[in-house]
């Protein structure tokens, strides 16, 4: 319980990770991440902080490295679905003559397709007590399948108030 809390406070408010030695980051990242120290030690070493201020300590420069969560990722995501589903409106604006159409079958199809990527994508711990796999792919199904309720329902509103339109416009004279 102490450690939990101890952490807590310690520990990097937006999910990050905690400094780590450049050892500790793996072959993959390790080389850059000397590079980069090497460069700042370059740079920094020797040099004041602020004029007339103190010298930057030479052991303290990038001597370990964190990792944040940066907004431009969410940026990036919101990018893709929004591009996905224009790219998709366009496709099957090109083969559908209504539009009103294209964007029922764009935006119910392109739903459930995102779903499913996400689902696929959102692991899913087998020892986990809630396991939610496939919830938001049957949730798109269902939105899927009220978006094209809603609009047979106004194509066939539209088609019998039309026709009763119609019907009284041509009626005989007696």
């Amino acid at each position: 319980m102490q450690t939990a809390r101890i952490d807590a406070k310690l520990g990097p408010d937006s999910g990050g990770t905690y400094g780590r030695a450049l050892e500790d980051w793996g072959a993959f990242l390790s080389p850059a991440l000397l590079e980069m120290r090497q460069d700042a030690l370059r740079r920094y070493a020797g040099r004041r902080t602020e004029p007339g201020g103190l010298r930057y300590d030479r052991e303290q420069i990038l001597d370990s490295f964190s990792v944040r969560e940066q907004d431009g990722w969410r940026l990036l995501y919101a990018a893709v679905v929004v591009l996905f589903f224009a790219a998709g409106l366009e496709t099957v604006r090109r083969l559908v003559p209504h539009p009103s159409l294209a964007v029922v079958m764009t935006s119910t199809a392109g739903l459930v397709v995102w779903a499913v990527v996400v689902d696929r994508a959102t692991p899913c711990n087998p020892g986990a007590s809630e396991c939610y796999s496939g919830l938001l792919t049957i949730l798109a199904l269902l939105a899927a399948a009220l978006g094209w309720g809603a609009y047979l329902t106004g194509f066939f509103v539209r088609r019998i108030v039309g026709r009763s339109a119609s019907r009284a416009r041509v009626k005989p004279e007696d």
